[in-house]
């Protein structure tokens, strides 16, 4: 869901083709997707912790998307209680900051996108798979209060994995800024 045509003279980003080329066709990953939900049924698993829902917030080039338990009564703060204004310690205005850092030079973050990705998607999935193994003999609220605890380790997961992409482009693009001699 973050394509944009790279390695074509399509990308908005590229330096292939020209100008025209590169705006022809709106990339999937554009800036105005601010959140991404897949919904998934798994059916190697009981019922009660079959649905997982990934969710990502900001443009999809620049975020990384995590598994979420759907067998909840809540959902984490830092994904739920979004702000009308920035606030750092929100999920959906810290994928806008790293948004609006890496899309201006995308190709000097990439190495701190592309670890974000990576870092949110191995820790969502490895929390599936431990807390998979661990519910298998748990039933009503209990089970739920558990999913929920997997939820909220995700949620920190992912945030301090944004966290520290927001910090390594800062301190990259910080070394970059024109008045620097």
């Amino acid at each position: 869901m973050s394509s944009r045509y790279q390695h074509t003279k399509y990308d908005p980003y590229g330096s292939q083709g020209t100008e025209a080329d590169r705006h022809a066709f709106r990339p999937i990953g554009f800036q105005r997707n601010q959140e991404l939900s897949i919904l998934q049924i798994r059916n190697d698993v009981p019922k009660e912790i079959a649905g997982v829902q990934w969710i990502a917030f900001g443009p999809n080039a620049f975020n990384g998307i995590a598994p979420y338990y759907t067998n909840v009564l809540d959902t984490p703060s830092v994904y739920r209680d979004t702000k009308e204004h920035f606030d750092i310690k929100n999920m959906y205005w810290l994928t806008q900051a790293i948004a609006t850092i890496v899309d201006e030079h995308p190709f000097r973050y990439s190495a701190s996108v592309e670890e974000l990705k990576q870092q949110t998607l191995a820790a969502g999935r490895h929390i599936l798979l431990e807390t998979d193994s661990e519910v298998e003999k748990l039933t009503g609220e209990e089970l739920q209060m558990k999913l929920q605890k997997a939820n909220d380790q995700t949620a920190k997961a992912a945030y301090d994995a944004a966290m520290k992409c927001f910090g390594d482009c800062v301190e990259t693009g910080a070394l970059q800024i024109k008045l620097n001699y």
